[in-house]
């Protein structure tokens, strides 16, 4: 555990040392949409796991959350980066949920990847849920992934 603590604080003070202007060009490519449109779909049978690795269910983080996933996904063409849209990543956080694109998940290897949200999160408690969407962004409910954190004010 105490190598995952350490990549992760690495990376995550990598990140938000680039600057203002980083986030702000990470900003402009950055797909979301507010879960009041979406809706749930069917798994098709051969949808790769999801793992949240990191935080934990009942861990107490920051405002800038960052989550350390596992999927042994193609991630280049399940992310909203791919040349074709289909099924794709779908990370939530307060209602909110983010499309990473394939360049924003940070590849921590052994099929681990490390995700910044760009937005930062409200105080109190929150729930974290990861899992795949269609590609009209319909929940595939059976891949869904959720922890609750609190967020420090």
């Amino acid at each position: 555990m105490r190598h995952w603590k350490t990549v992760l604080s690495l990376t995550a003070c990598a990140m938000l040392s680039a600057g203002s202007a980083v986030a702000q060009a990470e900003h402009e490519h950055h797909h979301h949409h507010d879960m009041a449109a979406a809706g749930a779909a069917t798994a098709p049978a051969a949808v790769p796991p999801l793992e949240i690795q990191m935080p934990r269910d009942g861990d107490t983080v920051g405002q800038q959350v960052a989550v350390v996933l596992k999927t042994p996904a193609d991630l280049d063409g399940m992310t909203m980066s791919a040349a074709k849209i289909g099924v794709h990543l779908h990370i939530e956080i307060a209602g909110m949920a983010l499309m990473p694109t394939r360049q924003q998940l940070i590849d921590l290897g052994s099929n681990n990847y490390l995700y910044l949200f760009d937005l930062p999160a409200k105080p109190g408690r929150n729930t974290i849920r990861l899992y795949w969407s269609d590609a009209q962004h319909r929940t595939l409910e059976s891949t869904v992934r959720s922890i609750t954190v609190t967020v420090k004010p």
